[in-house]
């Protein structure tokens, strides 16, 4: 896996055959790219990865299930790249 984009769930196996650290370092790259910030790059990155892993994981299935029925239900105030929940205007900012 080249490129991290939390628009295009990543493919399970290929998203957990990464080292811990390539993950964060995938999403960070994505928000480099994006060009959004957020106060602290790392932990928010390692936030995304935790929730990509879980849905990858398929365990919990409520995080799955969580997240589908938010973005259903257009509860999620997020930027426009975003399909999860952990970023919002207060903590991630387009530059």
């Amino acid at each position: 896996m080249e490129r991290y984009d939390p628009e295009m769930p990543p493919v399970p196996e290929a998203w957990l055959a990464l080292d811990e650290g390539e993950r964060v370092l995938l999403v960070k790259e994505f928000h480099r790219r994006s060009r959004e910030r957020a106060p602290n790059a790392v932990l928010h990155a390692s936030m995304h990865v935790v929730v990509e892993n879980q849905i990858a994981m398929g365990e919990p299935p409520p995080v799955t299930q969580t997240l589908e029925r938010l973005i259903g239900a257009g509860s999620i105030v997020t930027t426009p790249s975003m399909r999860w929940p952990l970023s919002s205007p207060s903590t991630c900012t387009r530059s």
